[in-house]
């Protein structure tokens, strides 16, 4: 009994699958068609729909050291990012291009690396699109521009500060060569005096003296050796100027040479592609709609 039902049903499933193949076959050229027209509408469509392009930029922003005296980014290039995503200068930029907030361009911002900024727009109008990202890149540098100039500044003043102490140093240290020599020359003389007359005056004379001017020996390395510790510092602080960077366009904006939209070749494949699927759903409607009259 139950193997008179199974094979029953497995008659039903090949009989529903043989119908569904013959309607495939017969309406093949209503499905086709529909396919074809949804394919042209779609294609047409495409082609008559204005072209966008992608028109890039990108910003390197400007290094200056830091409290550790590495140079480091001027900000966090992901705080610079989000200064320009939330419009900060976006209001400056129209003003000065007589765009209105309605017509701006949504810009799309990405911190990509360590120290660089993209912004880039997708718009079918580019020589706007340009214009925009020309003068926002301007509106950053600007801004960031005079915190460079002033990291700058603090480092020159250090350095200055430095060869000042130098010229003080120097100073110190050729006067205590002076007085070395001073010293040195009454050791000798004592020395001269301790040999004819060994009194005990003259010896313990002699013996502070040399005291003294190993005192002052000391003295004058300790200054020779700040003066080179303080000229390494100048130049540690001369290579940080050197290596400092200001916020500048990398890439001036620039348009792709192939639309972003509208994607032709895709559209018309989703296009055919949907056309089959109206035209078999349309195929077994017309059937089913024969049976039932």
């Amino acid at each position: 009994m139950g193997d008179t039902q199974n094979n029953n049903g497995q008659e039903y499933e090949l009989i529903d699958l043989r119908d569904l193949v013959k309607t495939l076959i017969k309406r093949a050229r209503l499905i086709f068609g529909v396919a074809a027209v949804c394919l042209l509408a779609v294609l047409v469509v495409s082609l008559v729909m204005p072209k966008t392009y992608s028109v890039r930029s990108v910003l390197e922003i400007g290094t200056a050291p830091d409290q550790n005296q590495v140079n480091s980014p001027i900000d966090d290039p992901a705080q610079v990012a989000k200064k320009i995503s939330g419009d900060l200068y976006g209001y400056d930029v129209r003003q000065k291009l007589g765009i209105s907030e309605k017509n701006y361009p949504k810009i799309k911002v990405d911190n990509f690396s360590s120290d660089l900024i993209s912004l880039s727009i997708n718009s079918s109008n580019t020589g706007q699109a340009e214009s925009v990202l020309k003068e926002l890149d301007n509106a950053v540098i600007n801004d960031y521009s005079p915190r460079s100039a002033q990291k700058k500044s603090v480092v020159s003043a250090n350095i200055d500060v430095q060869k000042k102490d130098i010229e003080r140093l120097t100073d110190k240290a050729q006067s205590g060569e002076a007085e070395k020599k001073a010293i040195e020359g009454e050791i000798s003389s004592l020395n001269n005096e301790v040999i004819y007359n060994k009194e005990i005056g003259l010896i313990l004379a002699l013996t502070s003296d040399r005291r003294l001017l190993e005192t002052k020996q000391q003295d004058i390395e300790n200054l020779y050796l700040q003066i080179n510790q303080n000229n390494q510092q100048i130049n540690t602080m001369n290579g940080l100027i050197e290596q400092m960077r200001p916020t500048a366009e990398v890439a001036a904006p620039v348009v792709s040479q192939n639309p972003v939209s509208p994607r032709i070749l895709l559209y018309t494949v989703l296009g055919a592609l949907l056309g089959l699927v109206a035209g078999m759903v349309l195929a077994f409607g017309i059937e089913w709609w024969k049976k039932k009259a």
